[in-house]
């Protein structure tokens, strides 16, 4: 039987149980709420309500699932054959720490939040618009390892970003919410930390914040992922010689503003936002002492100097802007494929070897919020990156190449949906033969229609000011489409409105 059919076999059958359903609604979603905007919870359940006739899109959760998750490497056969079938997280960890004890380049790519549905998407999306060019997830998988990674905590079945990154970057598994210490509190010696004990330049790219869980595992020690300033404060003191993402609020002083320091005086989408540290320490200036060149936008970026010894690029107050928002709006933060290209531009140095980790961290916040469109962007993003580390690694054999995921978010499907009996399917073939079904199994022509969405539910539901409003940006940004009535209904669940009785 062929390895690909026997892969998506035991992928579907991991799938399946992952779609979990909250039994109590004070304990749905992130933080104890589904989602992470538009005021209310309910509204972004309503939405894809609306439209799950045409999309046949369901989420099972706003939260985290125990869903395995893909995994994919190509390079030297000593390390990819260690990566194949069903292995634990921690096996991530102990793999790249061997190739990097034995001198191979590493490049670690996370898709946070991404699980076997998720990746599907460009998949399914590239045989409904029957194109044969494969996906890098797809050839990478093919040609190498194809694995499946079950995420566990130490002591529980699903997991936060924080434990999962922990126990990829030093090959412990451990409780929730820490980074990178052991049961009793204290540090494990991570693969970017070895990476660095060991001669190698290291890169941490994320669009995420950089002291975020996943980022943050790599190069901090702390019982509590939630301690960002201090995790901030402890980069200062590693050597990371690339280093790109958003975050920069938590490196400006107490009380000031991303525009009162120079770096940043000429991005007016971010130089208003305010420092998110409760102290005075301005960590721009350490870096500055440490000879990192500091940058702040996508022109910056492109225009660095790839002799550049050691950059700091943070091109957002707090997380990068989603995939699907950067298409449409100007933004001037770089996209993941800038950063991805940048990075390995920069640590491809003749004289040393790299460790660089790379997170596409928007899969996992577009998938909290439970839009299937913005998750699409994301997700094609990450392919793209692949793509530049992939052609990269074929030109550098002597390079590992991983992709994985931290855990699965909001457990993604597509489900098949019952047509009325007046509208039954319905084909006279070939044969003589007439063909009919009840069931919509999501025909090619509506998939394809997730392709067409332009901004996020994050972005339409924080700006509408009516129902009315509402109604034109949903239907002018996708072509799936609801009626007055559905947006009535959402607007009225977006601001709290009680009807009178």
């Amino acid at each position: 039987m062929n390895k690909s059919i026997v892969n998506f076999a035991v992928l579907i059958f991991f799938i399946i149980p992952s779609l979990i359903h909250s039994q109590h609604d004070d304990h749905i979603g992130y933080k104890c709420d589904v989602f992470w905007s538009a005021g209310n919870k309910h509204a972004h359940l309503l939405y894809n309500r609306a439209i799950s006739s045409q999309s046949h899109i369901t989420w099972g959760t706003g939260n985290h699932t125990s869903s395995p998750v893909p995994l994919g490497a190509v390079g030297p056969g000593k390390y990819v054959n260690q990566l194949k079938g069903i292995i634990d997280n921690t096996e991530i960890g102990k793999v790249t720490q061997q190739a990097i004890r034995d001198g191979v380049n590493v490049i670690l790519m996370i898709g946070d939040g991404m699980g076997f549905n998720h990746m599907s998407l460009p998949i399914y999306m590239r045989i409904a618009e029957q194109s044969s060019e494969k996906t890098y997830f797809e050839k990478i998988m093919d040609e190498g390892a194809s694995g499946v990674v079950l995420t566990n905590t130490i002591n529980g079945i699903v997991t936060c970003s924080a434990t999962a990154a922990s126990s990829m970057a030093a090959g412990y598994k451990n409780m929730m919410e820490i980074i990178s210490v052991d049961t009793n509190g204290y540090p494990v010696e991570t693969s970017l930390e070895l990476a660095e004990k060991l001669g190698y330049v290291t890169g941490l790219v994320t669009d995420a914040g950089i002291t975020d869980g996943t980022p943050a595992a790599f190069y901090a020690h702390t019982y509590n992922r939630n301690l960002e300033n201090e995790i901030a404060e402890q980069l200062i003191g590693h050597n990371v010689e690339v280093i790109f993402g958003g975050g920069a609020a938590k490196f400006i002083p107490k009380g000031t503003r991303l525009k009162d320091f120079a770096y940043y005086k000429n991005s007016p989408f971010i130089n208003e936002m305010s420092s998110e540290r409760e102290d005075e320490k301005n960590l721009l200036t350490g870096f500055e002492n440490e000879g990192y060149k500091i940058i702040s936008d996508k022109n910056d970026l492109i225009n660095l100097n790839s002799n550049t010894e050691k950059v700091f690029g943070l091109f957002n107050g707090g997380g990068v802007s989603a995939t699907i928002d950067r298409d449409t709006e100007k933004t001037d933060e770089p996209s993941l494929i800038d950063m991805t290209t940048k990075a390995l531009e920069l640590l491809d140095r003749k004289d040393k070897n790299f460790f660089v980790m790379i997170e596409a961290g928007r899969i996992d916040w577009e998938a909290h919020d439970n839009d299937a469109g913005a998750v699409y962007k994301a997700v094609e993003e990450m392919n793209g990156m692949l793509g530049v580390c992939y052609d990269f690694q074929k030109s550098h054999p002597n390079t590992l190449l991983i992709f994985t995921a931290d855990h699965e978010t909001g457990g993604l499907g597509i489900a098949y949906t019952k047509a009325s009996p007046e509208n039954i399917f319905k084909k006279k073939l070939q044969s003589g033969d007439i063909w009919h079904s009840d069931t919509d199994p999501l025909f090619f022509q509506q998939f394809k229609k997730l392709k067409s969405q332009k901004r996020s539910l994050y972005k339409i539901f924080g700006e509408a000011k009516s129902d009315e409003q509402l109604f034109e940006m949903l239907n002018n940004n996708s072509d799936y489409k609801i009626t007055h009535e559905d947006a009535q209904i959402i607007f009225d669940v977006i601001h709290g409105y009680k009807k009178a009785k």
